[in-house]
């Protein structure tokens, strides 16, 4: 999910941080 606009690399850094666990994100990506 790849959008071209000044919210791109924030996406893609909150992404990263998610997959890392540092983010306290209640909802599951199997969940949806």
């Amino acid at each position: 999910m790849l959008i071209d606009t000044d919210q791109t690399e924030p996406i893609l850094v909150a992404a990263e941080e998610y997959d890392a666990g540092a983010l306290p994100f209640t909802v599951r990506r199997d969940s949806n």
